[in-house]
Parts: structure tokens; C-alpha cells; sequence
């Protein structure tokens, strides 16, 4: 029942949802794509997060609210899956993601990655990975200092514009030898400035949200759209 409205107009719903989706970062990008893959059938998804719910979290992310500040970002998306979908196997790793811990995240068979953390150092490691695996990735960009959800674009890395953030993260893969082609999610909106000199990062409810809801619809249509090629 819970699933009915979306299986009506997808075909092979059990073929589609039948794979693994490895999320890292909880955030206000994450968060959505987590909760929306969820709501989309997966039957297997790894969460990896380090971080617990602070107050400032709760104009932009899902699991943010009074009664889970201070928990592990985690361990709330766990049990809020778990009440979507209690079928649906949830396996989380509540440690920040590195070069030397990768590995662990990826002793599950994984086959499909939605990387959304702002730490460069670990996006780059990531991508490493998941090419030296052949695993099918998408990256979120910079969504802080925006408004207009509507210029959110998905493309290959190369074809990015505007983002400091792509920006910086496509020369880090050309330094590290990384492919260019790799699919990210961007905003071509030009980030407003911050007028508070302790909050460089301003962000709302509707950009990262929507960035989120993008990626879960980008990697279910990847497999509804592989299902009706073959």
C-alpha cells in the first residue's frame, strides 16, 4: 500500500528500488535526498555522517527539529526512514568521511553514490573511490548564499559555471587526474553576501531542499530509464 501510488506509473518498481544508495552528509542537501530516496522504495541505503542536529540546522533540514538537537544526524534519519519504510535496511556509519575510512563505508556492494559534504579534502577521495570501484556518483555543489531554487542544473563537472564551489572542486579532480564528466548538481545563481560577519553562510529552506529532491529523482529516473532501454 504504501508504495501503490508510485508503482501506478512505474514499471518494474521492485527492479528499480532493488539497489543500494550510499548517501554521505546529512545536511540540508542530504537530508531531502535521503528522505526522498526513502519515499521512492529503496530497499537498502548507508548513511554516513558525523555530525549531531544543532538548532541552526532547523530552517534547512529535514531531521532538525526541538526534539532531536544534540542527536546524531545519523541515527535520527535511521529511525525517520525506518518510519517511512520499516522494510527498507538502513545501515549508518556515524564518523566523518576520510581518505583512510573510506574503504568501510563500501563493504556493502553499493550502486549508486549521492555525495553532498562541503569538505573538499573528502569530496576528491570520494571521487577517487568511486572511480577506482566503477560506482555511479552525483555531488552537490554550493547551495549557501541562495534563493532561487529554479536555477538548480544538474551536468558533468566540466560544463559547470557560476558555483565557486564546482569551480574550485573541477580543478582539484583536473590536479588529481579525476574525470571531468562526473554528473554534480549546481546552481547557476550568483551567491548573495552575507551581511553578518559571523554567519559567512547563509542559506534557506527551499534551495538545498530542492538540490536534495533532485538528486533522489536523478538517481531513481537513472534506474527507471536503464529498465525501460533494456
Amino acid at each position: 500500500m504504501r508504495f501503490d501510488r508510485l508503482k501506478a506509473i512505474t514499471n518494474d518498481f521492485d527492479t528499480i528500488t532493488n539497489h543500494t544508495i550510499l548517501i554521505f552528509g546529512l545536511g540540508g542537501v542530504g537530508s531531502f535526498a535521503a528522505e526522498a530516496i526513502a519515499r521512492s522504495g529503496f530497499q537498502r541505503i548507508i548513511l554516513v555522517d558525523f555530525d549531531q542536529v544543532a538548532e541552526s540546522n532547523i530552517n534547512r533540514q529535514i531531521i532538525a527539529l526541538d526534539d532531536t538537537l544534540g542527536l546524531f544526524k545519523t541515527e535520527v534519519m535511521e529511525e525517520r526512514i525506518h518510519k517511512i519504510n520499516p522494510y527498507c535496511k538502513v545501515i549508518i556509519h556515524t564518523e566523518k568521511a576520510t581518505e583512510e575510512n573510506l574503504f568501510i563505508f563500501f563493504e556493502e556492494k553499493v550502486d549508486y553514490v549521492i555525495e553532498c559534504i562541503d569538505d573538499m579534502a573528502a569530496k576528491i577521495a570520494i571521487a577517487k573511490e568511486i572511480e577506482k570501484r566503477n560506482i555511479e556518483m552525483i555531488s552537490s555543489m554550493g547551495f549557501a548564499n541562495k534563493f532561487e531554487p529554479d536555477k538548480i542544473k544538474i551536468a558533468p563537472l566540466d560544463k559547470t559555471n557560476v558555483c565557486p564551489l564546482a569551480r574550485r572542486y573541477r580543478a582539484l579532480s583536473r590536479e588529481s587526474g579525476l574525470s571531468l564528466k562526473r554528473e554534480v548538481i549546481f546552481s547557476t545563481e550568483t551567491p548573495s553576501k552575507s551581511s553578518n560577519e559571523s554567519v559567512k553562510l547563509g542559506s534557506t529552506a527551499f534551495v538545498p531542499s530542492v538540490a536534495g529532491l533532485m538528486l533522489a529523482a536523478h538517481v531513481f529516473n537513472h534506474y527507471r530509464k536503464e529498465g525501460s532501454s533494456s
